[in-house]
């Protein structure tokens, strides 16, 4: 009488389909992975962008609206915006791809350091619009912001503004 012992783990036949199922699921886990973080980082160049021409758009709204006086000087299409508020002068510009202000000796980025600022078109960045009275002087500026991708194609991403604002006073 001969006992067959049953014989315990896997045949070479089960192994190479259990690897090839293993290898299908990483793969299309792989992929998903790859598309999200592609998709992620696309979304958080728009948002970089976006955020960086709201802030830098709105410090120049509220810069002109509470300015005494503002003129614009230099050649386009990278000239300068000088506001004068309760005696201090403040310079927008943008120097070296950012856009900057410079005040009483303190130079502040109005863009991070993850975008390039630019003039639109070869436009001048700043143009004062003299109206005449009662009517208050206007400034209409103009600008793009670009995101530094690196050379990666799928991160290429620039928007502009184009818009005018009045002085308070």
């Amino acid at each position: 009488v001969t006992i067959m012992k049953k014989q315990k783990g896997f045949s070479l036949l089960e192994l190479l389909i259990y690897i090839a199922i293993f290898g299908t699921v990483v793969l299309a886990t792989t992929n998903v992975l790859v598309t999200v973080f592609e998709g992620r980082d696309s979304t958080n160049a728009r948002y970089e962008v976006t955020q960086n021409i709201r802030f830098a758009s709105e410090k120049i709204r509220q810069l002109v609206y509470d300015a005494s006086s503002f003129t614009v000087s230099g050649a386009c299409p990278f000239n300068v915006l000088e506001t004068t508020i309760s005696g201090a002068t403040t310079t927008v510009a943008i120097n070296n791809g950012v856009l900057q202000t410079v005040s009483a000796g303190n130079t502040n980025a109005l863009t991070s350091d993850l975008v390039t600022a630019t003039s639109t078109s070869g436009n001048c960045v700043f143009i004062k619009i003299s109206n005449p009275l009662p009517a208050k002087p206007t400034l209409q500026f103009q600008f793009a912001i670009s995101y530094n991708d690196k050379g990666n194609q799928q991160l290429k991403f620039s928007d502009s503004i184009k818009t005018t604002i009045s002085q308070r006073q």
